[in-house]
């Protein structure tokens, strides 16, 4: 059978090597490449677990962080602690390890039970934004539990891992001395080629002992076939078919020690010729009992290069997400606006939702992202010279709760960068429910003060893009 570790959709994996090569430098990792990183597991006599909330992956994770060179685990642990909640800890106990890929980065996490002495507090509020006690509830749903953060409850799978990832590994999988040495060192399989408008999860198959990366669509959410991901070598047929889009090949063709393939299974296959690998699914040629057609699941060209799409859901305050509430999708711009002589940008202040934001508003059919932009910041701040827009991020998707139309959406973001080119000004036009304070800030003050992830991700990449 297969155990699913975990399973986000929107999450695209490219390989950020560059990336990869600089944390490597830096910090501790293992032998095939994956960063070395301690958790510390805290609880109070409630049995709550202690988290902090990551601003920018905007998900409650145990603090703790990456195992700089030369230190043991114990070491990192005792720095991260202090320099994250500023407690002291007075002993630990080894619970478990396992390697994730986070934000395209290989992880391996190792998670230590703290007993702690000191009030935790935040202590980095540029990257956490609050500290939570969550409770861990028995309940009749498919993993038998489910998380309580406040007056919020969260019972389904999908939202107990983008909630807290961490608290659903402890949960499901570091409990399992069985498994705990296969979970630190399984070795973990990615294909050479990735498809980044495709999402991928990641699967731990007990049956191997191995982690895979696996096209979301190639199972059935949740429960995967059980037979799924075998490696099979197959005959020169396949061989000299590498390429095709489909081919059909018969049972007797399988190497000896192949093992039984079934219809619907999505398979790991190895051309035998270049060791070049696809992902293929069974499915029976019509009229054909003993013939099988494979289906290869790249419907476009597979590379190892892309933008990936950063994914957002809110959890707290007004725009927190609301289960049971109507969904909506839009596009939405998102236009950062430079001031013409000083180093200051505008945010507008929004009371009404106690959210502090960049100017942004849906684009409307047929109009164009600059377009867009250009109107918004023209109804909602007056502004009218104001220049060519350069892109920041493509797309931003975020999910997240509006009060005035008591909905949800989810957003597809495209945000720009705009330099005003003159003082020139009109009476804006905003509608009823848009009462907001128009501000000038410097830089610093920009990050002090956005509110929301998504936002403080667009800063994030205008400041890279100023360097």
């Amino acid at each position: 059978m297969h155990l699913f570790v975990h399973s986000f959709p929107g999450h695209k994996y490219i390989r950020d090597h560059k990336k990869i090569d600089q944390l490597k430098q830096k910090h501790e990792h293992t032998s095939d490449g994956f960063i070395e990183v301690v958790c510390g597991v805290i609880r109070n006599e409630a049995g709550e677990y202690l988290v902090v909330h990551h601003s920018l992956d905007n998900r409650f994770v145990m603090p703790g962080g990456k195992v700089d060179k030369g230190e043991t685990l114990k070491e990192a642990l005792n720095r991260e602690l202090k320099e994250e909640i500023d407690i002291n800890i007075t002993d630990t106990k080894y619970i478990g390890a396992l390697k994730e890929i986070i934000s395209n980065i290989p992880y391996r996490l190792h998670y230590f039970s703290c007993t702690i002495q000191g009030e935790p507090r935040i202590m980095e509020t540029n990257i956490h934004s609050t500290l939570k006690r969550v409770g861990v509830e028995a309940m009749n749903t498919p993993l038998g539990f489910g998380l309580k953060i406040e007056n919020n409850i969260f019972s389904e799978i999908k939202d107990i891992q983008k909630t807290s990832i961490d608290l659903y590994f402890l949960r499901t999988l570091l409990h399992r001395k069985d498994i705990q040495k296969e979970l630190a060192e399984a070795p973990y399989n990615i294909p050479s080629y990735l498809d980044p408008q495709k999402d991928y999860h990641q699967v731990f198959c007990l049956q191997h002992k191995e982690y895979f990366v696996i096209p979301y669509n190639a199972t059935q959410i949740p429960t995967p076939h059980p037979r799924s991901k075998q490696t099979i070598v197959f005959s020169n047929q396949w061989r000299d078919q590498i390429g095709h889009t489909h081919n059909t090949i018969k049972t007797e063709q399988l190497t000896p020690n192949s093992p039984q393939i079934h219809l619907g299974d999505i398979i790991k296959a190895v051309n035998p010729h270049n060791q070049q690998v696809k992902y293929i699914k069974i499915t029976k040629k019509e009229k054909q009992e003993r013939n099988y057609v494979l289906h290869d699941y790249r419907e476009t060209s597979y590379n190892d290069e892309g933008l990936p799409v950063p994914y957002f859901r809110f959890t707290e305050g007004n725009a927190a997400y609301q289960h049971g509430s109507p969904v909506v999708h839009r596009h939405n711009i998102v236009a950062v606006l430079k001031h013409r002589s000083e180093e200051k940008f505008l945010i507008l202040k929004r009371p009404q939702f106690g959210r502090w934001t960049f100017v942004m508003w849906g684009i409307d059919k047929d109009e164009n992202h600059i377009n867009a932009a250009h109107r918004e910041i023209m109804e909602e701040t007056g502004y009218t010279d104001i220049g060519e827009g350069k892109s920041i991020a493509e797309e931003i998707h975020s999910e997240y709760y509006a009060a005035h139309k008591k909905e949800n959406r989810y957003a597809i973001n495209h945000a720009y960068l705009f330099h005003l080119q003159s003082n020139a000004q009109q009476s804006h036009q905003r509608e009823e429910h848009e009462d907001f304070v128009i501000m000038w800030l410097n830089p610093e003050e920009v990050m002090q003060q956005l509110t929301g992830a998504p936002m403080r991700y667009i800063w994030q990449k205008v400041l890279e893009q100023s360097d």
